[in-house]
């Protein structure tokens, strides 16, 4: 029979505390477990506090409780430990990707800080130049309203994929940028004009390609003949690369030369391939 043995300490009146011992079911204290019972008391009436066996092994606050079979303790344990040493390993791996993330968006910060700079430069070197250009012309009020100049661009419904070899599959795309005023007239205007193909499909690179053309080249890609208004741009593929979905998205900035204007077209087009194009990846 198990045979357990409390120990109690209680208080009395705001006297001296007492010890008191009693056996349960044994009649030798020394074979019996040992277990604490720590007491309070308010008016001589004893009230528990806490106890623990000193022959169960588990410690306080532990997962192992005391009717765990004692075949089983050692696994568990041993599994506690590989879990703790899982944790901090985890925590270790986050703690990496976090110092990289912030070094990332450090990085990512000074880049935008520079490029705000940047632009902040540009645009006062734009409005000090429509100043002068005020001061030469003997001009008043806003400059952008008196002058003709695009306030939007437009892809004309010609614009999408063009073939030049005359075999089976697209080689590109071909984009009429028609640059438009406040009284919605097409008009030639200078400006440098930037391209982007996007394949919005493809998780891993978004980007197919990117075309620039500076003010002199943009020039000479007008055509103003019967009723073609417009800058004629040919995007053709990569070298030994082709898209890699049949929806290709167009994004068009064109920079009017006279007030630094940036206006922004984008379209998506529909493309077709050969059956098995000999260039693609």
């Amino acid at each position: 029979m198990n045979k357990k043995k409390t120990l109690t300490g209680c208080s009395r009146g705001g006297g001296t505390g007492c010890l008191q011992g009693a056996t349960a079911g044994s009649s030798s204290p020394d074979e019996s477990g040992l277990s604490f019972s720590r007491f309070g008391t308010e008016s001589g009436t004893p009230r528990t506090l806490d106890t623990y066996d000193t022959q169960d092994p588990t410690p306080p606050g532990s997962f192992l409780q005391p009717h765990t079979p004692a075949v089983l303790r050692p696994l568990l344990a041993a599994c506690a430990a590989l879990l703790s040493l899982s944790v901090a390993a985890c925590t270790m791996l986050t703690a990496q990707e976090i110092d990289e993330l912030e070094r990332s968006k450090l990085i990512s910060q000074e880049e935008i800080n520079r490029l705000g700079q940047q632009i902040v430069g540009q645009q006062e070197t734009i409005e000090r130049l429509q100043q002068q250009i005020k001061d030469v012309h003997g001009l008043e009020g806003n400059l952008e309203e008196q002058l003709i100049v695009p306030v939007r661009i437009e892809l004309e419904r010609m614009s999408g994929a063009y073939d030049r070899d005359g075999q089976v599959g697209d080689d590109g795309i071909v984009l009429y940028i028609q640059p438009v005023d406040r009284d919605n007239h097409v008009i030639k205007a200078a400006g440098s004009i930037e391209v982007e193909l996007f394949d919005l499909a493809n998780a891993q690179s978004l980007l197919i390609k990117n075309y620039e053309f500076d003010t002199e080249t943009t020039r000479t890609l007008w055509y103003g003949r019967m009723m073609t208004n417009h800058f004629t741009v040919r995007c053709p593929w990569p070298p030994g690369s082709l898209p890699d979905h049949h929806e290709i998205t167009a994004k068009v900035t064109f920079t009017e030369l006279l007030t630094g204007k940036v206006l922004i077209a984008q379209e998506v087009y529909h493309v077709t391939f050969s059956p098995e194009p000999p260039d693609r990846r």
